[in-house]
């Protein structure tokens, strides 16, 4: 997808910002007003966000369509996580780790074992609509990744020692993780994959990719308002620090046509 890459991010006070990758950009929530926690955006530039507004399964979902103001999905849709498929339609995780598919509109159907703690973190592919979450089954370096089939209606895992406790699809079927050491990986969906952050260092501890490929971490290194958001440069293999006062906890890749 062509455009400019930029993101969207949630900072520590819970406004929700855009951001360059040079710096800059605009405050898209009440100014002073912890208002999300979570966010993910559509390929229609939609953001949605995990609101401050709880509700019984975690917290009431919001989106802003481009132009227009956040709007609420209707109860009794509650979640925690979010992420968003190439048709608009939301995947979500609750507060007892179950994994909801629903629609914009409200309504939806759950997609993990009823009654069952299964999910922590939730990505879409914003080309295939390909679903990964980070589960709660372990392994040595974070939670197993499993990916929805929905021909056998199944979560199938992605193979030891692939573990992640964040993750983000990218196009191409590209999966973009950050595990318990606080080590980004970029992972393929048969397994296997390489470490693209330095060796032995705590370096993220969230992560987004836009539908371009953009790749964006909020890095360990504290700012007023968060810490400091990188974006990886492909072209000279380095994660380049927006410049401050940029700061976040939580990023979601996009791009501007």
């Amino acid at each position: 997808m062509s455009g400019q890459p930029y993101s969207w991010t949630v900072n520590s006070l819970g406004e929700v910002w855009t951001l360059y990758p040079q710096g800059g950009g605009s405050l898209m929530s009440p100014a002073g007003q912890d208002f999300a926690f979570e966010i993910a955006v559509a390929l229609n530039g939609t953001a949605w966000v995990i609101s401050t507004e709880a509700r019984q399964g975690g917290a009431v979902i919001q989106g802003l369509p481009p132009g227009d103001q956040w709007i609420p999905i209707p109860a009794p849709a509650a979640a925690t996580k979010v992420a968003v498929d190439p048709n608009g339609n939301l995947w979500t995780v609750n507060e007892e780790g179950q994994v909801w598919f629903l629609y914009q509109q409200g309504g939806g159907y759950m997609a993990s074992p009823p009654g069952e703690d299964f999910a922590m973190e939730i990505s879409v592919a914003p080309d295939s609509g390909a679903v990964w979450i980070v589960s709660t089954d372990t392994y040595d370096d974070g939670n197993v990744l499993k990916r929805w089939d929905p021909n056998s209606q199944t979560w199938i895992a992605l193979p030891a020692p692939a573990a992640a406790d964040k993750v983000a699809v990218g196009p191409n079927g590209i999966i973009w993780t950050v595990n318990y050491k606080g080590e980004v990986w970029m992972l393929y969906p048969q397994g296997g994959g390489a470490l693209m952050s330095p060796p032995g260092t705590d370096f993220a501890q969230a992560i987004g990719v836009g539908p371009d490929g953009t790749v964006w971490v909020i890095s360990n290194e504290p700012r007023e308002g968060g810490s400091v958001v990188m974006v990886w440069s492909g072209e000279n293999q380095i994660w380049n620090p927006i410049p401050a006062p940029a700061a976040a906890v939580a990023v979601a890749g996009a791009v501007q046509s």
